[in-house]
C-alpha cells in the first residue's frame, strides 16, 4: 500500500511488512492491556519502508521484473513525471504470463 504525503509518494507498507511487525514482538512491546486492537490502533509510521525502488511508466516489463528481482522486492511503484501511477507486483507478473500461455483469458 503506498504512502502518499501532500500528494508526493513517501513510502509502501506492504502485507509482508505487517507479518514481519506483528511476528518480531516489537508491536507487543507496546501494548498494555494485552489486546489486539491496542497493537492494530498503533501508528503505520513505524512500518514505512522510506528507502524505495521505483521504476518509470514508460519502462518494459523485463526490465521492471529485473528491478524488482535485483532488489528482493515483491512490488514496484511506477511513477510519471513524480506522480505514483501504479504498483507492479508479483502478482501482475503471473497473470501476465498465465494470459499469455492461455491459462488465462
Amino acid at each position: 500500500m503506498p504512502v502518499v504525503h501532500d500528494g508526493v509518494l513517501i513510502g509502501l507498507v506492504t502485507a509482508s511488512d505487517i507479518m514481519k511487525y506483528m511476528g518480531s514482538g516489537e508491536a507487543f512491546e507496546k501494548v498494555v492491556t494485552g489486546d489486539i486492537s491496542e497493537v492494530m490502533a498503533q501508528p503505520i509510521k513505524a512500518l514505512i519502508k522510506r528507502d524505495l525502488v521505483s521504476t518509470e511508466r514508460k519502462v518494459d516489463l523485463g526490465t521492471a521484473a529485473r528491478k524488482m528481482v535485483d532488489n528482493r522486492i515483491g512490488c514496484l511503484p511506477v511513477m510519471d513525471k513524480g506522480s505514483l501511477v501504479g504498483i507492479l507486483t508479483e502478482r501482475d507478473f503471473v497473470r501476465a504470463l498465465a494470459e499469455n500461455k492461455g491459462i488465462l483469458p
